[in-house]
């Protein structure tokens, strides 16, 4: 099987540019030996299929479509799904954007299939 890339991040690194993105190989510094393939469901826009999103006392399993951007911080979700993480987060929602809320983020879960997870 060739590998099209692996993304590592790590999330407890405070002002560092943390994060690599290997193309066409395995990034065996960081990663682990344990390769797992997730279907694109739209490969030009990275679309894949989201199982479940957790943090702390909150997880909701539903099973959304979602793009991988691993060059952006945003995480764009619905409209239910943002108000609940913003509500547990304390997230600041100024009121002239208020299809947009600011948060500083704690670990969040991100599980694309059952025991394998992303976390941001």
């Amino acid at each position: 099987m060739q590998l099209g890339s692996s993304f590592y991040s790590d999330g407890k690194e405070k002002n560092v540019d943390g994060g690599l993105v290997t193309y066409g190989g395995l990034d065996s510094k960081n990663c682990d030996s344990v390769i797992v393939y997730e279907p694109l469901i739209e490969p030009a826009n990275w679309q894949l299929k989201l199982a479940a999103v957790s943090s702390a006392n909150f997880r909701l399993e539903y099973g959304w479509s979602v793009i991988s951007d691993t060059s952006s911080a945003l995480i764009v979700a619905p409209l239910t799904i943002a108000a609940r993480l913003a509500s547990i987060f304390g997230a600041q929602c100024p009121v002239l954007f208020s299809s947009s809320c600011f948060l500083n983020c704690q670990r969040i879960s991100l599980a694309v299939r059952e025991g394998i997870a992303l976390f941001i």
